[in-house]
């Protein structure tokens, strides 16, 4: 597994590790890290096919992708941390924060569910569809055409008027120098369609806070609240003007929340 860790307070800090979702490296957190690595030890990593980690030739569930994760954090005494996981980073967040709670701090869900609600299921196949509508199997999830096809389904239509902020996306994106096959992207979305942790939502023993966009299309303000209501010690809250994307489109309102709950 490719990680970073970022300290700027000379292990003097709290850990966050900061868990990224479907497709996503460690830099879907660029926006996020400059607001934290003052006050905290940063931990970003790159999930089982994707970025700089290593490419599976098998099926997974996201109970594995979360191992891989708690393994890492036990071999290099990484812990206790925050850990704060969005959207497939949330999916991973829950299964070790139930399971391994000596390793957990607090926990942060972000536009994330216990379970995968049919819009994330019908979304995840329209995304297959749309790799597998490219002439290779090695078709990467960097393309302009496809990453244009769904910014509507991640980001608000607020933040989608704002032409510069669209171009800052997709030139990231396309620029990416390890960008994700179809082959690694079709895994992952597969772990991430039967995606079911409700039975695990009361071993969580840790404070939580969940977080999502008002406008997000698939994890709603509706399932953060009912999320929050499933697990003890948990809050919920919704950021205005954001929908899936929530640490790209309000990065300072999201870690002004987060800050909030941490210190506290």
């Amino acid at each position: 597994m490719y990680y970073e860790i970022i300290d700027d307070t000379n292990k003097t800090g709290d850990i966050c590790l900061l868990l990224g979702g479907l497709t996503r490296d460690h830099s879907i957190w660029r926006k996020v890290v400059p607001y934290l690595r003052k006050d905290y030890q940063i931990m970003v990593l790159d999930n089982r096919d994707s970025g700089q980690s290593t490419s599976a030739n098998h099926e997974y569930a996201i109970s594995d992708l979360a191992e891989d994760v708690a393994d890492l954090i036990k071999a290099l005494n990484f812990s206790p941390a925050h850990i704060i996981g969005h959207s497939l980073g949330g999916f991973m967040a829950i299964h070790i924060a139930a399971k391994h709670p000596d390793l957990v701090k607090t926990l942060t869900l972000c536009s994330t569910a216990a379970k995968q609600v049919e819009a994330g299921v019908q979304y995840l196949r329209n995304r297959i569809a749309l790799i597998d509508a490219q002439p290779s199997n090695e078709a990467t999830t960097a393309n302009r055409a496809d990453i244009i096809a769904v910014m509507d389904k991640l980001y608000a239509p607020e933040s989608l008027l704002d032409t510069s902020f669209v171009e800052e996306i997709i030139t990231h994106e396309t620029s990416n120098k390890y960008p994700q096959s179809a082959s690694s992207f079709k895994r992952q979305a597969q772990a991430c369609l039967t995606h079911d942790a409700s039975t695990l939502l009361d071993q969580i023993s840790c404070r939580t806070l969940i977080i999502t966009g008002e406008k997000d299309k698939y994890y709603t303000p509706e399932l953060a609240y009912d999320l929050a209501s499933k697990i003890e010690s948990s809050q919920a809250v919704v950021i205005p003007n954001a929908a899936h994307m929530i640490q790209i489109e309000q990065p300072e309102f999201f870690c002004v929340t987060l800050n909030k709950f941490l210190a506290s």
